[in-house]
Order: structure tokens, then C-alpha cells, then sequence
């Protein structure tokens, strides 16, 4: 995938997330039909398909104010878009390209803008200690995949052996289920030590909640057996 970016500050049309977040070097499938969301893809299509995608606070908002949004967010390149019969609902697959900062916002009758920011991660050394990071990560994201069911065995081989720790942080934090909220915490952090930090905890204690949810069903399926 070609992540190239040829500027460090630019106006892009803005499309907000509803519960979604998009990680730089992932791909993300989303459905499109509010009319401001359109109009941004319009006029992205009409350039060079680059799009900042930025997550909503509050997921009920239907037409979000600068309030509502999130001023970190990522910019993206849509790889494909399909327009649904009627018009009012699109199919999108966006590539995340890199982390962006809003910097100012130009709201309009039809759609929104920014001026964003790119916001490259904060250069580190691949030291022992990140190592560990990386490894331990993986390996708490292959026992997450094996207790939830969820992800195909592919998904954890992709990462097994890739030695880019900034990469294998947010690959783990696109693939597993977290709160909005807590997505949005990985996506601000621009150390991606501390962003493999922030995951072994969460995958801790997603793998505990999970457990707890195996043994509930155990006990409850033996419970109903008996009655």
C-alpha cells in the first residue's frame, strides 16, 4: 500500500465517524449516508481521494459541531467507493495514511472542512525494552483472538513476525474491540511504546472479561442441564 504524503499542513474535506476509528496503514469499510458525509466524498473524488476522518464524542449527534468532533483524527485515501441504488447510502473503503491534528474548521450549508496538521509519531529506538512491547503485545493479542473467536487466524499471523513496533501497535488496536473512546486514546498517542503500554492493559483486561463470560456460560449451561 502506498502511504505516500506530499504536505504537512491542509485543507481537507472532513468526514465524522460514529463509532469508528481508522488507524494509519489500515484499511477500514464503512457505510456513508448522511448528506454532509457525501458531500465530503464528492469532494475528495473530485481531487486526489485524500479525506480526514475524525471521530464523534457524542455518537448521536446527527449534524456534529466543532464541539461534537474530535480535533485528532487521521487522514485517509479512499481505495474504493461504491454508490448504492437510490443514492443515499455509499459503501466506502478508506486507507489510513497518517495521524492529523485540526488546527481550524470551515463549516458550510453542505459539508465540512479543516485545515489538519500531519502529526508523525515521535521518533524512538527499537530497544530491548520496545521489543519486549512488541512481543508481549502480540502474544496478548493471539490469546484475545483465541478466547473471543472473533478474528480469523490470519488476522494474528499477519503481525507474528513484523518487526515494526509503531505498525504492530496500531494493526492490534484496529483488530480488537474497544470502547470509542479508548480507540480514540491510541489514536492520539504519539509514542508508539506507549501505545503498546496502553494495549498489554487492555488486552489484559479484555482477555479476563472474556474468561469471566466462558465460565458464566459454563456454569450457567450446567445450571440448565440440571433443571
Amino acid at each position: 500500500m502506498n502511504r505516500t504524503i506530499n504536505f504537512k499542513k491542509r485543507e481537507l474535506p472532513l468526514l465524522p465517524l460514529r463509532g469508528l476509528s481508522v488507524f494509519p496503514g489500515m484499511l477500514l469499510n464503512l457505510d456513508v449516508e448522511r448528506a454532509v458525509s457525501i458531500a465530503a466524498l464528492n469532494k475528495a473524488m473530485n481531487a486526489d481521494q485524500i479525506i480526514f476522518l475524525s471521530a464523534q464524542k457524542e455518537l448521536s449527534k446527527e449534524s456534529p459541531a466543532e464541539k461534537d468532533l474530535y480535533r485528532i483524527g487521521t487522514v485517509c485515501k479512499i481505495r474504493q467507493l461504491l454508490r448504492q441504488p437510490g443514492g443515499k447510502l455509499i459503501r466506502l473503503m478508506v486507507e489510513g495514511l497518517a495521524r492529523g491534528k485540526i488546527n481550524s474548521f470551515n463549516f458550510t450549508d453542505t459539508m465540512i472542512s479543516a485545515e489538519v496538521e500531519l502529526l508523525p509519531d515521535i521518533a524512538e529506538a527499537h530497544n530491548a525494552r520496545i521489543e519486549t512491547l512488541r512481543r508481549k503485545s502480540i502474544m496478548l493479542f493471539a490469546e484475545y483472538a483465541s478466547e473471543s473467536g472473533n478474528l480469523a487466524k490470519e488476522t494474528v499471523a499477519n503481525i507474528m513476525d513484523n518487526d515494526n513496533f509503531a505498525y504492530v501497535a496500531d494493526y492490534i488496536a484496529q483488530n480488537i474491540y474497544l470502547r470509542p473512546a479508548q480507540k480514540q486514546e491510541l489514536l492520539e498517542e504519539r509514542r508508539a511504546s506507549n501505545r503498546l503500554i496502553r494495549l498489554c492493559e487492555l488486552l489484559e483486561q479484555e482477555i479476563n472479561y472474556l474468561q469471566i463470560e466462558r465460565d458464566l456460560n459454563i456454569s450457567t449451561n450446567k445450571q440448565m442441564s440440571k433443571s
